[in-house]
């Protein structure tokens, strides 16, 4: 008698099921047509799998021998060598101006090959500035050379000596035109600059160009009214004619808007100085030094 299942249909022997008696497939049959896979086609390959093919490694081989190839990565290793080369230039230059050694960062600076300083507003303003800087340091040599000449000489061949007789080499006027030239070659190349105008605007000081310094003044203002440089500039036009309160508020503002700004405090000194308050004026030369140590217009 057969027997039945709880739902009432009939049992049958796994025996039946297989003619063979050998029971169902086997773990390992799966994947066979015998074991009644849906697909007989062998797995597609890992495409992410690494090969070995002897045919790639010779294809690879012989396109990086080839003298096309080989001049690629001739001219490649030239052009590193360039960029490598104009950088190391620039990165000296730059430890010369952190020095305050002005004469070594022009002569590394002039080194810089001219597709490089012909576009280049950054490189004009760096000369500019350094011919800048030149200025105070031929100023200082001059009143050393006057204050020293009083000396015996038999005082400055000794070693307690600090300061050689030795004439200054350039003039003031040759170094101020140096500035000058650079400066306006930096705006000419990017008229909407604003670094290095500030020192810009304090040789036009110098030189006495008040219409130059009141077009500059005018000019960065309409390019940005919130930069410090700008509020430096109109603040200098106001010192050159001789309006030292209002030459005052600028440099405020500029301190104002860039509290980190050394250079603001120090020519808020110096007009403090030019309206005899010498109190005032050391207060602000202190917040200049307590800002930057090493901001030497302030000492």
């Amino acid at each position: 008698m057969e027997s039945l299942d709880g739902a009432g249909r009939p049992r049958r022997n796994r025996s039946q099921a297989q003619p063979g008696g050998g029971g169902g497939p086997s773990f390992s049959d799966f994947g066979s047509p015998e074991a009644g896979n849906r697909s007989s086609n062998p797995p597609s390959p890992n495409p992410y799998a690494t090969t070995n093919n002897n045919n790639v490694l010779a294809s690879s081989s012989s396109s990086t021998s080839h003298p096309d190839a080989i001049k690629h990565q001739q001219e490649l290793l030239v052009v590193d060598n360039w960029i490598l080369s104009v950088l190391r230039i620039f990165g000296r230059a730059v430890m010369f101006m952190n020095r305050y050694d002005t004469k070594a960062a022009v002569e590394e600076l002039d080194k810089l090959p001219r597709e490089v300083t012909r576009g280049n507003a950054r490189v004009c303003g760096m000369v500019g500035r350094c011919w800048f800087e030149m200025v105070d340091y031929v100023k200082v040599r001059s009143i050393s050379f006057a204050f020293f000449a009083l000396f015996p000489p038999s005082y400055l061949s000794s070693p307690f000596a600090l300061v050689s007789l030795t004439p200054p080499p350039i003039s003031l006027d040759f170094l101020r035109s140096q500035a000058k030239r650079a400066f306006l070659q930096a705006r000419t190349i990017d008229p909407y600059r604003l670094q290095d105008m500030d020192i810009f605007s304090t040789l036009l000081w110098h030189l006495h160009d008040t219409l130059s310094l009141a077009h500059l003044s005018q000019e960065l203002i309409s390019i940005d009214r919130l930069s410090p440089q700008a509020w430096i500039a109109v603040g200098n036009s106001f010192s050159l004619q001789k309006e030292h309160d209002e030459a005052m508020r600028c440099f405020r503002r500029a301190s104002q808007l860039d509290p980190r700004c050394a250079y603001a405090s120090t020519l808020s000194g110096h007009e403090a100085v030019s309206m005899e308050e010498f109190d005032r004026g050391i207060a602000f030369f202190e917040t200049a030094v307590r800002i930057d140590r090493r901001h030497f217009n302030a000492w």
